[in-house]
């Protein structure tokens, strides 16, 4: 089970954790190869049904190309661990984006923009 955030993994500089879910931990990292920022998830317990949904995951996504879903890049292993990498999208999350400046409520155009954008993206995958 990972307890910290990791070092490095080969190629890549860990510079910080952006989120946990119930799979995994997903990191903002450079890759020292190619100059990127990418976010990288690392599987938390490699058990054989965790490692098939991470793997399912990953070749589900992977040939998506639609701008409301963030782009997988690499599935791997290293030692003993494993990780993928996706695209890693600069912003706020969307409670965030559709709140207003006054009271927390919501601007009715950023919610309206916010909720074309996210049924955009889910549509994609139902058509």
């Amino acid at each position: 089970m990972l307890t910290a955030t990791p070092s490095g993994i080969g190629r890549f500089k860990i510079l910080g954790q952006l989120g946990s879910g119930g799979t995994g931990t997903v990191y903002e990292a450079h890759d020292r190869t190619s100059g990127a920022r990418v976010a990288i998830k690392v599987l938390r317990e490699p058990t054989a049904a965790a490692l098939s949904q991470f793997k399912g995951e990953f070749r589900a996504l992977s040939e998506i190309t639609h701008p409301g879903v963030v782009r997988f890049i690499e599935l791997f292993e290293d030692d003993g661990r494993f990780y993928l990498t996706m695209e890693l999208v600069e912003g706020q999350d969307f409670c965030e984006y559709v709140r207003s400046d006054s009271g927390g409520r919501p601007d009715d155009v950023r919610l309206r923009d916010g909720l074309r954008q996210l049924c955009g993206g889910l549509a994609f995958f139902f058509s």
